[in-house]
């Protein structure tokens, strides 16, 4: 058995414990030969041993058989095609183009639904015949048959209701602190990032409170007048900690030269750009210059530690109204609140529907859209709401597809750097799964898990605000530097069917007038670079850089 592919920064948190149980010498043992010897030992199973962030392909020469894998949550891509019955193994699609040889088709079924729903299957690129692994699944290659099997079970984690509330703040703070400092490697190349927002702030605060000698490379954002700047809580980590972030003037990038949708596309050729990363990249290359290989963001404390509102739908079906009745006198909206859930998730679909139209709402029709896509939720009709909420954040196929095509590993490819997520440690997410929802959305606030574990650590400015930053004034900055008559007066993805003009026209009216939502704006943005993206990429004679 030979290795054929492993993701680069692909680590395994519990690596030392593999190489003990394999009777490996731990530092005479590379990743690879791990890797090998974990298979040859165990087998399939040998994933249910490991964590971290990984991908990779094995091929046994005997038995003609590839084996491939990716880590539970999808932080390292894996694609694969197969041209003149060869298969080709990458964790970049510029590589694996190069690699195969192949020609570039698009993928209909893909752009139609990322158009229409925002989101793609599991499995989908924008490119006919060109795939990815979904994450915590393993697939072999025998003979030109293909298997796919999914070796992380979320599903089916039980909630722990014996467990006090005192008992999960800390294991929280343990498994936090764990997954923290596995992602560092060497403090003096790695960069923390610093929003002023409850997720980057906790794993600053909880690096600064255990290690107060230990300077930090931190990194701040400011966006000057713009409504999303956060400096007043980024004040109070400075003030609490006695630290100086490196500040970073978003504001000031002029999105018409030096960050332009064509260095957008140089660097992130193969996805469309979707929400507000672009303003990543000249926060990378500025940490890049200081000399930083490694980035700590706070991405994924939305997915993990949020909760939801079902918390109430949980109360209530238990019959615990005492605590249902706590939880509505810390609710503002709590008419809202009871209309969409107490009541609306006893209502069936089409009951909805007929009420809806009783009351002159607009309304689609009760039949749900054909869409190329299914969820573990969709798959498991039966479990509790928030499991659910909170289980579709982690494990659906927006994250998937967030952590595949949201320029992550195209930024660490072009800029030399590397992004790690402790909020994605999958002990951690494990943990968090399995918490009572009243733990999760408490006192009627979000993350409230979070905000109890960091009492005493994260300044009370930050660890009690109920509102976060929104960035759909970047985007207004961004949409504002394109030239948009040529790009959306006669939109290919219309001529192609894949949208109606209508639906471009409306936003595209909001936009002009100044009467767009932040979610329109959003969904403005992905017209916007769907179309841009097809045309570069397809249309080169219709395509203006």
């Amino acid at each position: 058995m030979e290795l054929v592919f492993l993701a680069k920064g692909s680590r395994f948190d519990n690596r030392d414990e593999l190489c003990r149980d394999l009777s490996l010498e731990i530092s005479q043992t590379s990743d690879e030969t791990l890797l090998v010897k974990a298979k040859a030992l165990w087998g399939t199973s040998c994933l249910e041993r490991m964590t971290g962030d990984f991908a990779f392909v094995l091929y046994d020469k005997s038995e003609e058989r590839f084996f491939c894998a990716r880590d539970s949550l999808g932080i390292k891509p894996l694609y694969y095609t197969l041209q003149d019955n060869h298969y080709h193994f990458s964790g970049d699609l510029e590589l694996l183009f190069e690699k195969s040889g192949m020609k570039k088709n698009p993928n209909n079924r893909a752009i139609r639904s990322l158009l229409e729903h925002g989101v793609i299957d599991y499995m989908d690129t924008m490119y006919e015949g060109v795939f990815r692994l979904p994450p915590g699944c393993w697939m072999v290659i025998e003979k030109n048959d293909k298997r796919i099997t999914r070796y992380w079970h979320p599903e089916t984690i039980a909630i722990n209701y014996g467990i006090t509330q005192y008992e999960a703040v800390e294991r929280f703070r343990e498994l936090f602190e764990q997954a923290i400092h596995s992602r560092i490697d060497d403090y003096e190349t790695t960069a923390f990032e610093l929003s002023g927002g409850l997720d980057s702030s906790a794993i600053v605060s909880s690096l600064c409170f255990r290690k107060k000698r230990q300077p930090l490379n931190i990194y701040s954002m400011r966006f000057g007048d713009l409504s999303c700047d956060e400096g007043e809580y980024i004040d109070s980590m400075a003030s609490k900690y006695d630290i100086l972030p490196k500040f970073l003037h978003i504001d000031q990038t002029d999105y018409s030269k030096d960050y332009d949708m064509a260095f957008s596309y140089k660097v992130n050729p193969h996805w469309p750009l979707l929400v507000t990363f672009t303003l990543m990249f000249p926060a990378v290359h500025q940490m890049k210059c200081d000399g930083i290989a490694t980035i700590i963001t706070g991405q994924g404390g939305d997915h993990v530690m949020a909760g939801s509102p079902y918390t109430l739908t949980q109360l209530f079906k238990q019959m615990r109204f005492l605590r249902l009745a706590y939880e509505l006198r810390h609710i503002e909206n709590r008419k809202a609140v009871v209309k969409r859930y107490l009541l609306a998730p006893f209502i069936n679909k089409r009951t909805k529907y007929y009420i809806k139209k009783l009351l002159g709402s607009d309304v689609e029709t009760p039949r749900q859209k054909k869409r190329s896509f299914r969820s573990i939720v969709e798959k498991h009709p039966h479990l509790p709401n928030a499991f659910a909420l909170d289980l579709e954040r982690v494990s659906g196929p927006v994250q998937a597809m967030m952590m595949d095509a949201a320029a992550f590993h195209v930024i660490e490819k072009y800029f030399g750097v590397e992004y790690r997520h402790p909020f994605f440690d999958v002990k951690l997410v494990e943990f968090m799964l399995s918490l009572p929802p009243e733990f999760k959305f408490g006192r009627g606030r979000t993350k409230n898990l979070l905000r109890l574990a960091m009492k005493g650590i994260l300044p009370d400015k930050i660890r009690t605000r109920q509102d976060k930053a929104e960035f759909s004034s970047v985007l207004q900055q961004q949409i504002d530097a394109i030239d948009l008559p040529p790009l959306l007066d006669d939109p290919l993805i219309v001529r192609t069917g894949w949208i109606d003009k209508e639906k471009i026209d409306v936003l595209y009216g909001k936009y002009s007038n100044r009467r767009i939502s932040p979610a329109e704006t959003v969904t403005f943005w992905r017209y916007i670079n769907v179309e841009y993206w097809y045309r570069r990429t397809f249309a080169p004679d219709k395509f203006s850089a």
